[in-house]
């Protein structure tokens, strides 16, 4: 029986060290170009390829106002994988990436990799690994 316990108790406390050991990553995200500091920069990051660039079904949203041209934020606590991001300046303040005719955006927007796009992106154009040590990545806003 006490053989039993201690086995339970090992088995335990390796599990919680597992979880313990840094399974959680952090991202820090640039972003550049942008015009003026009025309204802030939102900052969409998206696990799920079909989610994607569906700002109602993103994973983790930021927003942060611009200083000297640019934005930077962190997402903490994430699962390494893949990940894409889509960010944008949003310059009449409503939360969303208002868009000409329902398909080109009319305020600066850009993309995880800053792939240069001739129809709406895809998960796969902008994907890139998030290690477990974490990732540093820079995107350009285009107007």
């Amino acid at each position: 029986m006490i053989k039993c316990l201690w086995s339970i108790c090992w088995f335990l406390g390796i599990g919680t060290l597992t979880i313990a050991s840094g399974q959680a990553a952090t991202l820090h995200v640039t972003v550049e170009g942008i015009r003026n500091q009025s309204q802030p920069v939102r900052v969409l990051l998206f696990n799920v390829p079909d989610s994607f660039p569906d700002e109602e079904q993103s994973f983790k949203t930021q927003a942060t106002k611009a200083v000297e041209g640019r934005a930077v934020v962190e997402f903490t606590d994430l699962a390494p994988g893949t990940y894409a991001i889509m960010a944008y300046h949003d310059e009449n303040g409503d939360n969303r990436l208002n868009r000409v005719l329902g398909m080109w955006p009319s305020e600066g927007y850009g993309l995880s990799l800053n792939p240069l796009v001739m129809s709406p992106p895809t998960f796969q154009e902008t994907a890139f690994e998030l290690p477990a040590r974490g990732f540093s990545l820079t995107i350009s806003l285009q107007y």
